[in-house]
């Protein structure tokens, strides 16, 4: 394992022979994991400060503390050398400044985001998280513990998040669990770019004979005028009564209560929703859900939405097709509510994972509206699929999915060459 413990910009590149390929930086905190590593001649490529951390066991990962020597250069750094099955190499060099090994661009590392656990119960809670791998390929996973800093933590399996663009939900229930207790947790994602660790979040099991545990959770059916509140409650073994608050203060500092619902005295989640109706068209409006019992009462975290209508949208064929880039074309109506519509594309019929467009926002007044959108970076006589996607207070709605194929790229020197380099460079 090399852990970069202060170190300034360096970058690892996987040698084969002596040609570097995929480089990558690594910054201080970030971790490589290497098996049968071993030291070799110094050569000088880029510059290295401060002080690092080198496995430099023969068979086995043990940690030491390496100073660079007064006797080396300063444009000197230790190369290591990882055994694998494709018997590659490694070589820690400086990030910007004093050249490098072979070229090729810098692979960026994914970004995390922690996100708040769910479907928590005595002894089992849903991990959730979310990944973007940033164009290349990615695996994800978690890491717990009852530690708060998560010192000798678990980690769930890896899954792969593809290499797309776009942020992509990573989820994963952990069992075993011990009631009223505290857990940590974060989201941590590893690609050729380096590894990225999210934030650290808790969440507490439910403990039997406890208040009510409550989770609220998005509208649904929201209209011009009314909506449907949603929402889960656990009893924790005591008969509960639950029911929603809601008003138009953000932080429900004055709010309406819905009807109280009986949820029985379980141990397990139980959905509660109620309906709303007489609501302003274009109002905002704040709710949660909230239960009680023999043991207390508890209050969900506050969600919100604007009554209006989820946008409309459908998928028009893509046009200008070339060999490397098309456009991709949709319409739709904003139903009232200021919209945001974008395009999701990929090689895979499914989208998944995809690339995204930049968002472009219509007001609530545009109503009816068309979209087109230039996608470049595409790899000719490939088939992609895309989609418009737009999404409002109220909701979002994804189109039906469409395909195009890019064409041959013109062999050099063909008339469309030629005509295309007239067309460029007209005077």
């Amino acid at each position: 394992m090399i852990r970069i413990t202060a170190a300034v910009g360096l970058r690892i590149c996987h040698l084969i022979g002596e040609g570097c390929i995929s480089p990558e930086c690594i910054t201080q905190g970030d971790t490589l994991q290497l098996r049968k590593v071993w030291m070799r001649t110094l050569w000088a490529k880029g510059q290295v400060t401060g002080t690092y951390v080198l496995t430099i066991s023969r068979y086995f990962d043990t940690l030491q503390t390496y100073h660079p020597a007064a006797n080396l250069l300063p444009r000197e750094a230790p190369p290591v050398k990882i055994f694998s099955s494709l018997l590659a190499a490694a070589l820690l060099i400086g990030c910007g400044g004093g050249g490098g090994g072979g070229g090729g661009t810098s692979a960026v590392a994914p970004t995390a985001t922690t996100n708040g656990a769910s479907s928590i119960t005595l002894s089992a809670a849903t991990l959730n998280g979310s990944v973007n791998p940033n164009g290349t390929e990615t695996s994800a996973w978690f890491e717990w513990s009852t530690n708060p800093n998560l010192q000798n933590s678990t980690a769930t399996l890896k899954k792969s998040v593809g290499a797309g663009t776009s942020l992509q939900p990573v989820s994963e229930m952990i069992t075993g669990l011990v009631q009223g207790v505290t857990y940590y947790y974060r989201v941590v994602a590893q690609s050729a770019g380096g590894i990225t660790q999210g934030s650290i979040v808790s969440f507490s099991t439910t403990q039997l004979f406890s208040p009510p545990s409550v989770s609220t959770h998005p509208p649904t059916l929201v209209t011009g005028t009314g909506a449907q509140l949603n929402g889960n409650a656990i009893p924790n073994g005591l008969a509960t009564v639950a029911w929603f608050e809601w008003g138009t203060s953000p932080t429900l500092a004055t709010y309406t209560p819905t009807a109280e619902q009986n949820v029985g005295d379980g141990l397990v989640s139980v959905a509660v929703n109620d309906n709303l109706i007489g609501l302003a068209t274009g109002q905002t409006y704040a709710f949660r859900i909230a239960a009680r019992n023999s043991s207390g009462t508890t209050r969900g975290n506050i969600a919100g939405f604007t009554a209006g209508t989820s946008p409309s949208v459908t998928t028009q064929s893509a046009t200008s097709i070339l060999d490397t880039s098309a456009i991709v074309n949709g319409s739709g109506n904003t139903n009232g509510l200021a919209t945001n519509v974008w395009f999701e594309y990929s090689t895979n019929s499914s989208l998944t994972p995809h690339d995204s467009t930049t968002p472009k926002l219509f007001d609530a007044t545009t109503g009816n509206f068309t979209i087109s959108t230039p996608v470049a970076g595409l790899s000719p006589v490939t088939t992609y699929y895309f989609r418009v996607v737009a999404q409002n207070s109220a909701g979002g709605q994804s189109g039906l999915i469409v395909n195009f194929t890019t064409v041959a790229v013109p062999p050099p020197g063909s008339l469309w060459d030629q005509m295309v380099w007239d067309q460029d460079n007209w005077q």
